[in-house]
């Protein structure tokens, strides 16, 4: 992420195998403010780690069966690194993105983060900073 902290989500079965393990990581090198690394945790959160918890939900197991097989096959072909980001792009597109934890909650989440820090953002420079997760991330709220 340009200007911010960056962050990534790990995940695995259980040791005990009642579950699954989340791990959220923070990079602290990288330039970056009490707001960014607040957008960090939300976007691991809401969209990476939601999505993760959904895949499991479904059958136990963390094996992508939640994500398409357009974003699997056709889009991504095999490349699971970006599968939650592409699932989600496609998800913004059926049913609009502020129906969805991440952009929507995530938005109204980071909003009140802003007033809480004093970070003194504008609404529109919060979802510029929410789509620069990633490239193709595209329009946020509304279907296109």
């Amino acid at each position: 992420m340009k200007n911010g902290r960056s962050g990534e989500l790990s995940s695995g079965e259980s040791k005990d195998d009642k579950g699954f393990d989340m791990t959220i990581s923070i990079d602290t090198g990288n330039s970056g403010d009490d707001f960014s690394t607040t957008e960090t945790i939300i976007h691991e959160g809401l969209l990476e780690a939601d999505y993760l918890a959904k895949d499991f939900a479904k059958d136990g197991k963390l094996n992508y069966d939640n994500i398409s097989n357009y974003v699997k096959k056709d889009w991504l072909q095999g490349d699971i690194s970006n599968y939650n980001h592409a699932q989600n792009f496609v998800d913004r597109r059926r049913v609009g993105g502020e129906n969805l934890l991440w952009p929507g909650t995530g938005y109204r989440i980071l909003q009140e983060a802003n007033k809480n820090l004093g970070a003194n953002k504008t609404n529109e420079q919060i979802q510029s900073k929410m789509s620069g997760f990633v490239g193709f991330y595209g329009k946020l709220f509304g279907k296109f």
